[in-house]
């Protein structure tokens, strides 16, 4: 193999392709990014056995890609992009010497890696999908924007590791990602051209992946055990997370005592103030309805304690007072998911969950767990 290539585009595609290696993964080979050159196209292939990453390149006036000879290597990944990222020159070439023994050049600079065949690497298999779908790339972002935010830390959930992913389910045309630690749920909705109903968990690590690095107009496929996201550039393939995940939207609450629409940086910054006051890593906020007004609240008998007086537009009032506290961390996550403007904050009771939404799309919305601790 032997090719010459923009330096600065292959530095891109690399990152792609390796954003999800695992420096100690089961198999040492997967340490590696795979590079194939066949058929006037750069490949070049990172997985960590359960997320597979294609990030191809075609030759073009921006990326300088030219061909002088066919073939394939695997080079150690996390070498490979110190050695791309150390050189000053606009273009690189790379060559394969003897064997796996690779040539990396640029100016007056050389640098010599050590890989291995191909054959060492293991075979993806690309599944055949039984559904798929387009989706804008703006579009497939904001549903993982406003959820990824709230999906269980891997081992906390040991008894539900679905929860460590977004469900993605369709139905009737209504594409519905959500996500829960079980202390809060995050669910958001957007409209697709009608496809068969599907219900699966994507790994947040996916999500992850995708939102950094793939552009355009997205194929989503999906399998019996895996999905996929394809663009002209970029391939993902990923093992779908095991267990049956639970319809969110049916733990939305029918009825609530108080509605309350503040303005997101208003309320954002009242929580900010208020978490200055935490005993812990979590700040404790209390919200206090009280004589048709609102109040954030925090207090600690050793620290000291705040108290801010909201402007708010309450749509649903209660008549009596009602006090309620919640983790600070969530509910900021909650109101910064969603854009500019206002946020509905809707009220239940003392020891029940709130829910948060936007004035926009009430299907875009975030449950948050109350805190049984005295405001």
């Amino acid at each position: 193999m032997k090719f010459t290539i923009n330096r600065i585009e292959f530095l891109k595609a690399l990152r792609i392709a390796t954003g999800v290696i695992n420096p100690r993964p089961v198999l040492p080979i997967l340490t590696g990014v795979k590079m194939e050159l066949r058929d006037d196209t750069l490949t070049l292939t990172g997985s960590d056995g359960d997320i597979s990453i294609f990030s191809k390149m075609y030759a073009n006036d921006t990326n300088q890609l030219h061909f002088h000879e066919e073939g394939g290597v695997v080079l150690d990944a996390k070498i490979l992009l110190n050695a791309v990222s150390k050189f000053e020159s606009e273009t690189i070439n790379l060559e394969i010497m003897d064997g796996a023994y690779t040539k990396l050049s640029g100016g007056s600079a050389e640098i010599n890696i050590n890989g291995s065949n191909l054959d060492a690497y293991p075979k993806i298999e690309i599944m055949k999908n039984d559904i798929e779908f387009n989706i804008e790339e703006e579009r497939l972002k904001d549903l993982i924007r406003r959820t990824i935010f709230a999906v269980a830390h891997p081992g906390t959930n040991e008894d539900k590791p679905f929860l460590t992913g977004v469900n993605v389910r369709n139905k009737e045309g209504d594409l519905t990602f959500a996500s829960s630690n079980t202390f809060r749920v995050a669910i958001a909705s957007e409209e697709i051209y009608p496809v068969s109903d599907f219900s699966v968990t994507i790994p947040s690590k996916t999500m992850h992946e995708i939102s950094k690095h793939l552009t355009g107009m997205i194929t989503v496929g999906i399998a019996n055990t895996t999905a996929s996201f394809k663009t002209k550039d970029a391939y993902i393939q990923t093992r779908l997370v095991d267990g049956l995940y639970p319809d969110l939207t049916r733990l939305v609450p029918s009825d609530t005592n108080s509605d309350i629409s503040i303005d997101q940086d208003v309320l954002v910054g009242a929580i900010d103030r208020a978490a200055i006051i935490k005993e812990e890593t979590i700040p404790v906020i209390g919200l206090v309805l009280n004589n048709h007004e609102v109040f954030v609240k925090a207090k600690s008998q050793e620290l000291g304690s705040t108290e801010e007086k909201l402007d708010v537009t309450l749509e649903k009032a209660c008549d009596s007072s009602l006090k309620v506290a919640f983790n600070g961390n969530y509910l900021r996550e909650a109101v910064k998911s969603y854009p500019k403007g206002n946020v509905v904050l809707k009220v239940i009771g003392p020891k029940s969950p709130m829910i948060v939404t936007d004035s926009i799309n009430s299907k875009n919305l975030n449950i948050i767990m109350s805190l049984n601790v005295e405001v």
